[in-house]
């Protein structure tokens, strides 16, 4: 009746050792590996490993996309009065433009708006008006406003390519 298990590598597999308790005392006993379970576990380990490589690549991927968002030109999108330029960072900055990396962050919904609107007319600052009992109906918002959503919650990539509205 084993007692205790250890596990110890030996020539790269490992081999699992009991401890038995008989009447003549504690033996150790090895157990050579079994391939039908070496064999799953390893394939398992390596779907695992390529899982694990694919997802630091995404993350590095993401992570130099949001440092070339500094320097590159992207689209910024004015939710206020539907403005569109296709400019860097610092020059939306510079003309006024409330919209990330300089004010706010990618994904998160705040106001994206040119340097002429307000931000009392966001939807961000629409939600920000409620108070804390109320909750926010998101059925009341206008297709504009989804798309508006929609083009944050894709953030930074959805501001790559220009978003081309169909006028219905």
């Amino acid at each position: 009746m084993p007692i205790r298990m250890d596990y110890k590598r030996k020539n790269r597999y490992k081999v699992m050792s009991r401890h038995e308790v008989t009447d003549s005392g504690c033996q150790k006993r090895m157990d050579e590996p079994r391939p039908e379970i070496v064999d799953v576990a390893r394939k398992e380990l390596q779907e695992e490993a390529e899982s694990f490589h694919e997802v630091i690549e995404r993350k590095e991927q993401e992570k130099q996309l949001l440092e070339s968002m500094n320097t590159r030109p992207f689209w910024h999108y004015c939710e206020v009065c539907g403005k569109k330029e296709y400019i860097t960072a610092e020059q939306a900055f510079n003309n006024g433009w409330d919209y990330p990396p300089h004010i706010g962050v990618f994904g998160v919904l705040s106001q994206r708006t040119c340097g002429d609107c307000p931000i009392t007319s966001t939807l961000w600052f629409r939600m920000m008006q409620k108070k804390r009992e109320e909750t926010f109906d998101a059925s009341a918002l206008t297709p504009e406003e989804v798309r508006f959503v929609e083009r944050v919650k894709g953030e930074p990539a959805s501001l790559l390519e220009e978003e081309l509205v169909d006028a219905k």
